[in-house]
């Protein structure tokens, strides 16, 4: 049996844009390693690259240049993701931060969580009287945006492990970013709910847990193993070095 290989001529390399709202991040970066592959191409050969150059748009990380927003895009090189810097694919990155009074330092990184403003707009429209309650690691604007967070807060996580390698493994780890909870409060209010609290998830559970002396925590019936465990559970959630002062708490009403 002979293995196909194309030649040089064969190759013909095309430009794809794909834009990036809405869809799950996953399943695009699986799509476009395929594209970037030739995968989608009848001529292709696994010990050949013949695939296509890809950009995504709407990834919503920006960085500080010159005065000015350059949005970073994804593009290829020799057959790797990389970042590349271009224009601001909407107005809407620009209020994001002109709305909350941010002003990047000159080569600082961030992002802008535009989905999750969308998000928080549209609960509190489906909303006719409640609370909303969001528990997530992060921060208001003024600290989010501040000179300690240069590189912006993108990490990538794969097998417990964290790097700032967000291509290396399309499809395969995860891409976090801290929740900017002034954004939610912004945004919130715009669609009339308004905030009642903001604190750490420390504050927030021994406040719940106090006026019962936590006995909530327990189940009825529970051996003094399964109480142990249950009181250690609390305090991996409530320890300040742990959990309980990186993650935040917004209560919001209406």
């Amino acid at each position: 049996m002979r293995t196909f290989s194309p030649k040089a001529s064969d190759i013909q390399r095309a430009w794809h844009v794909v834009d990036a709202d809405g869809l799950v991040l996953g399943r695009m970066a699986t799509e476009v390693a395929r594209v970037l592959r030739g995968k989608h191409k009848p001529i292709f050969a696994p010990h050949v690259d013949t695939g296509d150059h890809v950009i995504v748009v709407n990834a919503s990380r920006v960085v500080m240049t010159a005065g000015s927003f350059e949005e970073v895009l994804v593009g290829c090189d020799h057959g790797r993701f990389v970042d590349v810097l271009g224009p601001v694919s909407t107005c809407a990155i620009n209020d994001y931060f002109a709305t909350q009074g941010i002003t990047l330092h000159e080569g600082q990184h961030a992002e802008a969580g535009l989905e999750a403003c969308d998000w928080i707009a549209e609960v509190g429209r489906r909303i006719e009287r409640g609370f909303v309650l969001t528990i997530d690691y992060g921060h208001r604007a003024r600290e989010l945006f501040d000179e300690r967070h240069m590189r912006g807060t993108l990490l990538a996580y794969q097998q417990h492990r964290v790097s700032e390698d967000f291509y290396r493994s399309p499809g395969e780890q995860d891409l976090t970013a801290h929740v900017n909870f002034t954004a939610l409060e912004n945004w919130g209010k715009r669609s009339g709910l308004k905030t009642t609290e903001f604190t750490s998830q420390t504050a927030f559970l021994l406040a719940l847990g106090q006026p019962n002396e936590f006995a909530d925590v327990y189940d009825p019936g529970q051996t003094e193993t399964d109480q142990i465990r249950a009181r250690l559970q609390l305090k991996t959630l409530i320890h300040p070095e742990g959990m309980g002062e990186r993650f935040h708490v917004l209560l919001q009403r209406k």
